[in-house]
């Protein structure tokens, strides 16, 4: 997600005081439905970026036998210094959104944003609708930010790559 802010709006001072990044995970209507395993970052109150390594492997535990059948993983380098995030499973753990709120820095800049996405049996094709939002504050007033189209019926959404069955 990436919130900017007009040149002649900085230039007056204009900042956002909270934005958010929503997300909407779902298949097909009677189909078993996603759902999160986990979501970063979870919480970043400010200090020094984190390094979080995430692995995701298949393996069988039986007694004192453990094998695996594979495993991926990689580094994700989360956070900025400043802005405080929050992420939240949300709703029946299928939508998940982030919040951000300033710290000693405005909240400018792009954000990523990270979900690790469970896709039980009897699910299809995952899809994934997105949106962001924010509070931009004027000399004046308060500004809301965001899509004119909120509700997740009426919004774009993509197939995320769907896993093949063994």
């Amino acid at each position: 997600m990436e919130l900017d802010v007009p040149p002649e709006g900085r230039a007056a001072g204009w900042s956002y005081t909270a934005a958010w990044c929503r997300a909407y995970l779902f298949a097909r209507s009677g189909e078993a439905q996603p759902r999160l395993l986990d979501i970063y970052p979870q919480r970043l109150y400010g200090g020094a970026p984190a390094t979080v390594k995430v692995e995701v492997g298949l393996g069988l535990k039986a007694g004192p036998l453990e094998a695996e059948a594979g495993r991926i993983g990689t580094d994700l380098h989360l956070g900025q210094v400043t802005p405080v995030m929050l992420g939240f499973f949300g709703d029946q753990e299928r939508m998940p959104y982030w919040e951000l709120r300033p710290k000693d820095k405005p909240v400018l800049g792009i954000y990523h944003f990270w979900m690790i996405v469970e896709q039980p049996p009897g699910c299809g094709a995952v899809r994934l609708s997105v949106l962001g939002e924010g509070n931009l504050q004027t000399r004046l007033f308060n500004i809301p930010v965001g899509p004119a189209k909120r509700a997740w019926d009426n919004r774009q959404s993509i197939a995320l790559a769907r896993l093949a069955a063994p």
